[in-house]
């Protein structure tokens, strides 16, 4: 259940959400149910002092599946595509990966450590 904030100086187009959501189900291998994302565009934001270029500001937070090996694969995956959709220089991209502990997220009333024990 990732969970994914980004930020940009940028206006995104009206696709981006579904787009993005397909790109991250794929590359998290997980299915575009389990995401959550929130986007914030046209937000005052700079690198440097200076915001003249597209800066992209990414949170992502997961149970299980960010550790040290898997982040490269994921920053590179995910920084390509940003490139891409957005026209955002590579080095103007910083991605922020937070394990979450199951027994802290809530989800459907519950917490996602109890709902992992009842698939047993």
């Amino acid at each position: 259940m990732p969970i994914v904030k980004l930020y940009t100086n940028h206006k995104v187009t009206e696709n981006f959400a579904k787009d993005f959501t397909t790109f991250l189900s794929t590359t998290l291998n997980k299915p575009n149910s389990s995401i959550f994302i929130i986007i914030k565009d046209q937000e005052k934001l700079t690198v440097g002092g200076e915001s003249d270029d597209r800066i992209v500001v990414l949170e992502l937070k997961a149970v299980g599946i960010i550790n040290n090996t898997s982040n490269v694969g994921f920053s590179q995956a995910i920084t390509n595509y940003l490139t891409q959709a957005i026209d955002v220089k590579p080095e103007k991209v910083i991605i922020d990966f937070a394990l979450l502990d199951p027994g802290f997220v809530g989800k459907s009333g519950t917490t996602v450590e109890e709902m992992q024990k009842s698939k047993q």
